[in-house]
Parts: structure tokens; sequence; C-alpha cells
């Protein structure tokens, strides 16, 4: 998990929505000094978790913070969103981009 967020409070969602378990590592921009989308923080959860970039997937609902920021970090990313807006559909088509779009959570392990 990486988040814009302080260490602590992410935790304590996690815990609270019962999610904990499912993450080995939880990467906070108050960890990296550094937040979303800046690369350093995609290198920082990488780095963590003994990743390549071309192995690693990032799941987020935030298009600019979550999902740019993790191709620019040369990730694969999953966009999780009820509808894209039209200034994404423009950034997608002008910049190529490959990335999977979701509306619903459950829908991660058709693509996966």
């Amino acid at each position: 998990m990486i988040s814009n967020g302080i260490t602590i409070k992410q935790y304590e969602k996690l815990v609270r929505l019962g999610l904990h378990h499912f993450f080995d590592s939880v990467i906070t921009s108050q960890e990296a000094g550094v937040e979303k989308p800046d690369v350093a923080i995609f290198e920082l959860a990488m780095e963590t978790m003994n990743c390549k970039a071309e192995n690693s997937v990032m799941i987020g609902n935030n298009f600019n913070d979550d999902i740019l920021g993790a191709i620019n970090a040369g990730m694969s990313a999953v966009y999780l969103t009820p509808e894209l807006k039209e200034s994404e559909r423009v950034i997608i088509k002008e910049k190529n981009l490959k990335l999977d779009i979701i509306s619903d959570i459950g829908q991660i392990k058709d693509i996966m």
C-alpha cells in the first residue's frame, strides 16, 4: 500500500476495515518524505517489497496521484473509478497509456 498520509492513521484504517492482513508493507508520504505522484514514493515501495517496476501493479482511485505516478515509475496501473472524466480520456489517448480501468474493486480478480 502506498498512501499520502500519516503512517499510524493508515494502519488504523486498515485494521478498522479488517484489511491489514492483505498488506505486507505500508509506505506513506510521512515515511518517504514525498507524496504521490512523486516517483520516489513508488520506488521506495518497490525497494521495500524487493520488486521491480515491470512486475508491480498500482491499484488506485486517483488518476493523477496513483495512476500517473505509478506509470511514471514504470509500473502497471489499474484505475478504480465509477466513470472516466473527459480530461482523463484525453490524457490516456494523448500519452497512449496502457492501463486497466475498473468500476468495482471486485473486478480485480478478473484482470490479475
